[in-house]
């Protein structure tokens, strides 16, 4: 077991991270290319990603899966956003696992 100061110490930087956060969003930001259907599109060519990419932020909503498109320019403030969230989730975990042992 650590020292209480060492342990106090830690709990001090957590909070610290977690007042320094910026901007939250839940979800995650994935993008795609997809395939064309036209004959004469030049993304049919051999080893083309196709057209895209596309961003859609999914996130769950009142116990249901949400999906919406977010627009290309929009996309790395989206990304960045549900980092921070995730970074947040994680300081989360830390904060409980840091008291437990304060307790």
């Amino acid at each position: 077991m650590e020292d209480l100061p060492d342990i106090r110490q830690q709990r001090y930087r957590i909070l610290g991270e977690i007042a320094s956060l910026g901007d939250l969003r839940p979800g995650r930001l994935t993008s795609r290319f997809h395939r064309c259907v036209k004959p004469t599109c030049h993304w049919q060519k051999k080893g083309d990603l196709g057209h895209g990419p596309s961003h859609v932020l999914q996130f769950s909503s009142g116990g249901r899966q949400t999906r919406h498109s977010i627009p290309a320019a929009q996309a790395e403030t989206v990304r960045a956003r549900t980092e921070e969230y995730q970074r947040l989730c994680r300081l989360q975990r830390e904060l409980v696992e840091v008291s437990e042992q304060l307790c």
